[in-house]
């Protein structure tokens, strides 16, 4: 009934999003042969459960057992004269990431490829050692093809934000060098590691 005093949405009154933060994904599962997956996350012994429509799993950039802040419309349901509450997923993210400073690496390596003016911490920040580009590689082939962003890798393999452009630079060596398939779709990357004979 809450929702309903909200009501008409539309023009100059938009639909509400409501937040919930440091929610652990405990379950996806896929529904609608497929084509939707239903989101089980947990905080504290409190339970959450939403919809994310138009994903698949194999689209899914998420793994259980990571934190995430959940974005979400509420609807109302009636059926047979049970009413119920539902969720849909607006966005997500992993809640720890720095996004200002994910925004500064990009702004490095944007600047880098128009050659641009950088300066020595800007260029240190942009190349990676031997021990990187093995790291990503190692676990570029764990998850072979599935989609994935320069902000994840970098919270994922290093356990921090502050790697981003080096994520940026060796996903373009390992293109350039034929390690990988790399097909961008926004922010979002593609890549399918090649067999090769060389020691990475």
């Amino acid at each position: 009934d809450q929702l309903d005093i909200l009501k008409p949405f539309g023009n100059g009154n938009p639909e509400p999003v409501f937040g919930f933060f440091n929610m652990t994904l405990k379950k996806i599962r896929s529904i609608g042969k497929g084509k939707h997956l239903k989101l089980k996350f947990d905080q504290d012994g409190y339970a959450l459960e939403v919809l994310y429509f138009n994903k698949s799993v194999y689209d899914f950039l998420y793994y259980e057992g990571e934190v995430l802040d959940v974005a979400v419309r509420l609807s109302k349901n009636e059926y047979k004269g049970t009413v119920s509450v539902s969720a849909q997923v607006v966005d997500l993210r992993l809640s720890n990431l720095d996004f200002r400073n994910i925004l500064e690496h990009k702004v490095v390596y944007e600047k880098f490829k128009l050659n641009n003016y950088l300066s020595q911490d800007e260029i240190d920040s942009l190349v990676p050692v031997h021990e990187d580009f093995a790291s990503v590689y190692r676990y570029m082939k764990l998850i072979n093809n599935k989609p994935v962003r320069a902000d994840l890798l970098s919270e994922r393999i290093f356990k921090g934000n502050k790697n981003t452009a080096k994520i940026y630079t060796i996903i373009d060596v390992m293109e350039e060098k034929g390690l990988a398939d790399v097909f961008r779709n926004g922010d979002e990357y593609k890549i399918s590691i090649k067999n090769v004979s060389q020691k990475v």
